[in-house]
């Protein structure tokens, strides 16, 4: 919220110098200067917006913030707030998102904003939210100082270019035919330009992309509107083009201009009407809707060089004026387009998405990953879900979902395949319906949904959270695999070591019994003031003493000066071991759950007895093998007995005589010390002939019946004059030993 610190010493500096005071005017009207507290409600119309986020900005980020006050549109559109308190700025912005128009069923594209100057103020009355508050708020929010000034210049500029008196410029669209038709004039322009640029860039944009180019267009026309006071097209595209690096060829100028003439001239002969109602503006908007669909159709139909003409808007007026209140009645299934007698289906809402990811501490196998669709943070049976494979991977296919939604993921149960333990944690994530991708859930990103609570999740919102907590924790992608990174593995297993140090200390305070219920609570709490914490100093500058200090007043208790000093020592400990790790080149991310168990087999006593313990990890330590590494790749499973590797056969020179295991058709000779063979049992029938292969001074003999096999042998060797023991891998594919091609490996010690 530092923005709003600024925002606040600019317009106090504006009041000096304008001579204004603070606090309340002899009539008890609110001014800028002081702390106000006000209610109001509103409603967001283009038609009324059903189920829109509403948030105050009150950094005027432009993005409704976690820690901002929102709400919910109701079915007409309306939304309501209480007692929201705004320190000096004089302005509240509002901004809604997301949503659906219950005239045209269409989603609300990007948002709608609004500005609500506090000291003219009437609480009594709606506060609206529409495509031409829209335009006020951009011009406002854009300049450098938020005063009054620039306040009425902003209201001004979108008046005299719609002209429309300025006591209408912020009604509802449904009250005043004259706001209506400038409302239509403006999203028919924002959509025939969107499609046009698609068309001459051959690409289809993303909603964020549609977006910011619908933004861009408002701010072309304000700068028309601004150096003109009207709206002349070809220097609104002449504006778009130096905002978006294109160029509209002269041909696209004159079509763009063209078609939106034919659409004014249809709306112009619609508001022409006296006394229209509710239900004909509504019919109206659901009709030029569909036209201007057509439109847009005909527009993607054809390539960037492909000039076309502009289309007639037909719209029988006289028929829309003749219908009854039923606003749906002409668009709930079909709408039937006049010019060309075609009808177009209503546009569908949902989509579907596929994607995957893993759940990973250690890798979490057999757990439950959820989407939670209803975002209560609980997994129903209604709701999709997965279990994860032993690797910890889910995977989702053709969920159906809503167009641009965000969704949680729940992930529970399972075993830590990293420390071999039953994971009783919750994990959160998130996916978008338009970002559907490889998607973790880890502590990282169960930080992040912990951090933004329980509000409904927008794309803008969730955007910047992952910006902000990515920034403070030091990490490029949140949703990274942390065993595929040191630095996401550093700081994962950083953040889990926090939680459990604190939630250590808490429960040995009680010194009772505590419920499965408040243990939930509890870690709850520890995320939320731990991201907190994260985001006000940084991941690196954390201070656990601060933290602690805030558990205790979160839960009312007070730590012993004893626990308290383990708590913090045994993290200092753990972030240097960690950080040293992360810091080493010998370090490896095939050695991640090596490190993650070592540590669990240090901590876990430590935490046990409350005891502080240092901690002997190091790079070296961790990534020690009994076989070579030089020019080998890692196998986890390299020379041990491990899995489908059920057999060892060893010979260690003293006999000079073969070992064999008959029954699986294996032989071996060693003639220089020690040699091993791990192999797993044969399936089928022997042929009694042998293939023979050799390494150095070993000799390895397989039944030709193996050849057939493509099994997966390990050849354990001690080269002559060497001290350090190799390990090969084998595909047993061939009878042909020269075509068998051995592939150096190794893996890391067993731990102790």
């Amino acid at each position: 919220m530092r923005t709003s610190f600024i925002v606040s010493i600019v317009f106090t500096l504006w009041s000096l110098l304008s001579g204004c005071s603070s606090g309340e005017s002899s009539d008890g009207t609110v001014v800028e200067g002081k702390e106000v507290s006000v209610s109001f409600s509103g409603q967001v119309v283009d038609g009324p917006i059903s189920g829109a986020t509403v948030c105050i900005d009150l950094d005027f980020s432009g993005i409704c913030e976690v820690d901002e006050p929102r709400t919910y549109t109701t079915a007409d559109g309306g939304f309501s707030f209480s007692n929201i308190k705004s320190m000096n700025t004089g302005f509240l912005p509002l901004i809604a998102r997301y949503g659906v128009d219950t005239t045209t069923k269409k989603n609300l594209i990007g948002s709608l904003q609004n500005i609500l100057y506090i000291a003219n103020l009437d609480t009594s009355k709606i506060q609206y939210i529409t495509p031409l508050t829209d335009l006020i708020a951009i011009k406002f929010i854009d300049s450098y100082i938020h005063s009054k000034g620039v306040y009425d210049t902003s209201r001004f500029i979108v008046s005299k270019a719609y002209t429309i008196a300025d006591e209408y410029v912020d009604q509802s669209p449904l009250m005043y035919a004259g706001v209506f038709s400038q409302v239509q004039e403006i999203e028919q322009t924002l959509r025939l330009i969107v499609a046009d640029v698609e068309k001459m860039k051959a690409v289809s944009f993303t909603s964020v992309e549609r977006e910011m180019l619908r933004t861009n267009i408002k701010r072309s026309l304000l700068t028309e509107a601004e150096a003109s006071r009207e709206i002349n097209l070809p220097n609104v595209l002449t504006n778009l083009e130096s905002l978006e690096d294109i160029s509209f060829p002269q041909s696209e100028k004159e079509y763009i201009q063209a078609q939106l003439r034919e659409i004014r001239l249809s709306i112009d002969a619609f508001s022409a009407n006296k006394n229209l109602t509710v239900a004909n503006l509504n019919n109206y908007q659901v009709a030029l809707e569909s036209a201007v669909d057509t439109i847009l159709q005909k527009i993607a139909s054809t390539d960037a060089n492909t000039t076309i003409t502009a289309t007639p808007v037909t719209i029988d007026i006289d028929a829309i004026l003749a219908m009854g209140t039923d606003s749906n009645s002409s668009s709930d299934n079909n709408t039937t387009t006049p010019d060309n007698n075609t009808t177009t289906p209503v546009e569908t809402n949902t989509t579907k998405i596929s994607f995957s990811g893993y759940m990973v501490d250690g890798y979490i196998s057999d757990a439950t990953v959820c989407m939670d669709m209803d975002g209560n943070g609980v997994c129903s049976s209604q709701e999709p879900s997965a279990v994860t494979s032993a690797e910890g991977k889910y995977i989702f296919s053709d969920i159906e979902v809503n167009k641009e939604s965000v969704i949680s993921l729940l992930g529970y149960g399972g075993k830590d395949s990293a420390i071999d333990k039953v994971f009783t944690q919750e994990y959160r994530s998130v996916v978008s319906s338009s970002q559907a991708s490889a998607i973790t859930l880890s502590p990282i990103t169960d930080l992040l949904m912990a951090g933004l609570g329980d509000v409904t999740l927008d794309t803008l919102t969730l955007s910047a959270a992952r910006s902000k907590l990515s920034a403070a924790l030091g990490v490029g992608n949140l949703f990274e695999d942390p065993m595929q990174n040191i630095s996401q593995f550093v700081v994962s297993q950083g953040i889990e070591q926090i939680k459990r140090a604190i939630e250590t200390v808490v429960k040995n305070n009680n010194n009772v019994f505590l419920s499965t219920q408040y243990i939930k609570d509890l870690r709850k709490k520890i995320k939320k003031i731990l991201y907190a914490q994260i985001l006000l100093t940084g991941y690196t500058n954390l201070d656990i003493d601060t933290l602690l200090s805030s558990v205790e007043i979160e839960q009312n208790i007070l730590l012993t000066d004893r626990d308290r000093s383990f708590a913090i020592a045994q993290l200092n400990e753990i972030f240097r071991v960690l950080d040293a790790l992360k810091n080493s080149s010998a370090m490896s991310v095939n050695a991640l759950a090596r490190t993650q168990a070592m540590l669990e087999q240090v901590v876990t006593p430590a935490y046990n007895a409350m005891a502080y313990t240092d901690i002997n990890i190091t790079a070296d330590i961790v990534t020690k093998s009994e076989f070579s590494k030089e020019g080998a790749e890692y196998d986890a499973n390299a020379c041990a007995v491990k899995g489908s590797i059920a057999n060892l056969l060893t010979d260690s020179n003293l006999t000079g005589e073969y070992n064999s295991d008959v029954r699986n058709g294996v032989t071996i000779k060693s003639n220089n010390g020690d040699a091993s063979l791990y192999y797993p049992s044969f399936i089928g029938t022997l042929s009694q002939e042998k293939v023979f292969l050799t390494q150095d001074s070993y000799i390895f003999a397989f039944d030709r019946a193996w050849a057939k096999s493509n099994a997966k042998v390990y050849i354990d060797i001690l080269p002559i004059g060497s001290s350090t023991r190799e390990c090969y891998r084998a595909i047993l594919n061939t009878d042909i030993p020269a075509n068998i091609t051995l592939t150096k490996v190794y893996r890391y010690s067993e731990l102790k």
